[in-house]
């Protein structure tokens, strides 16, 4: 009986140890776990700052080529001939 007694005595001691072990454990990387989710969250905002620069950019870009003066190719021409002339002939 004693026996069994001291065991479970031994076995309670060394649950209730490692719990706090764990514990303690836990306690200590949750602060670490948070600031690097920080950091790593900063680290994302400064990237997507910067994609975002740099799209506005190129979009910026791509609008002033579009305001660009370009010569009318030869099929431009040749559609709007066409349709002068199925214009002369609805009017004739």
């Amino acid at each position: 009986m004693y026996d069994q007694q001291s065991m479970l005595k031994h076995t309670a001691t060394s649950a209730a140890s490692l719990s706090a072990i764990a514990f303690a454990a836990l306690v200590i990387s949750l602060p670490l776990m948070l600031k690097e989710m920080a950091d790593l969250e900063y680290e994302w905002q400064i990237e997507t700052d910067a994609y975002m620069k740099l799209s506005n950019e190129m979009w910026s870009d791509l609008m002033k080529q579009s305001n660009i003066h370009r010569e009318k190719r030869s099929a431009d021409a040749a559609v709007i001939s066409r349709q002068n002339k199925r214009q002369s002939l609805i009017f004739c």
